[in-house]
């Protein structure tokens, strides 16, 4: 089983630091009586439990047949299974990919936990200064963290645009699948939010990092990607895990960080024909694409 390092979570559809990935072209074989699929599922996940084992079970038993393709994206490589490999057996094939899924997600888990609780950290001082110049920089130390929490995960779209170029010139049937788990960031509570906004001095920027949306991609970028992948004719499938979230201390509350990919990927998906789900059962998109494979 090939294994090459990809930019983490993901692959091509994310830019999560400097790392570059690309996918090699798939083998240009098909039969008509029984069309071939390409499948590229997607894990973007940092909590890897048995309801995403239970996914990895379904690929190799249920969904897989000969002929398919299959790459396995990470949260920090990318898997691809040739023909050869896809006829050893299933129990064998579940079990490496389920362990390779448990090591990278914890790796990809220790990043996101780290600027997590940096976060939080910064909010524990808060409580402890007086609302003056110490407050109004930890303020803007919290801004600088949730830019680099935000920088990290970027639409890349020109790997999108490559991403599609690669089906477009493989014969068969083109089927993405994209597990992302919810993410939260940890914000003041209303009481704590109250006595920012009394202070004219702290009112603006407690209003900007704490109370506006998370920006969003250019739709133009999205735009591209949905008519690259509708001409390539590939459908996306995005499942939206929810997850149990971090505890945050008292005066502290969690703030859903990720409706931005929420948006962007059920977008993509409603527009390429694809099932979007959201869910705390990653199985049931297994379910619902294999009823739609069989269709």
């Amino acid at each position: 089983m090939k294994a090459s390092i990809a930019i983490t979570c993901l692959g091509l559809l994310l830019i999560t630091g400097s790392l570059v990935s690309s996918a090699a072209p798939l083998p240009e074989k098909d039969d008509s009586l029984n069309p071939r699929r390409n499948l590229i599922i997607c894990y973007e996940i940092k909590n890897y439990d048995s309801r995403i084992r239970s996914t990895v079970n379904t690929i190799f038993y249920d969904l897989i047949r000969p002929g398919d393709n299959l790459i396995v994206y990470s949260p920090a490589r990318v898997y691809g299974f040739s023909e050869q490999t896809l006829s050893r057996p299933k129990a064998e094939l579940s079990q490496w990919l389920q362990d390779k899924l448990k090591t990278d997600s914890n790796m990809a888990a220790t990043g996101h936990r780290q600027a997590f609780n940096e976060l939080k950290g910064l909010l524990e001082e808060m409580l402890f200064e007086a609302k003056g110049s110490d407050t109004k920089s930890l303020l803007n130390q919290y801004r600088q963290g949730l830019a680099n929490l935000q920088s990290q995960r970027r639409i890349n779209q020109p790997l999108l645009l490559q991403f599609a170029d690669m089906f477009r010139k493989t014969p068969g049937e083109n089927h993405v699948v994209v597990f992302f788990q919810k993410e939260f960031r940890p914000i003041p509570d209303s009481t704590m939010m109250d006595g920012f906004m009394q202070n004219v001095d702290l009112a603006f920027i407690a209003r900007e990092i704490f109370l506006e949306p998370t920006q969003h991609e250019n739709p133009k970028k999205l735009e591209a990607v949905i008519d690259a992948f509708r001409d390539a004719g590939v459908t996306l499938n995005f499942a939206y895990l929810q997850t149990g979230s971090e505890r945050v201390p008292r005066r502290m509350e969690l703030h859903e960080h990720s409706t931005d990919m929420y948006q962007f990927f059920s977008r993509l998906a409603r527009e390429t024909g694809g099932i979007i789900l959201t869910t705390a059962k990653a199985q049931e998109m297994m379910k619902a694409l294999q009823k739609r494979l069989k269709n």
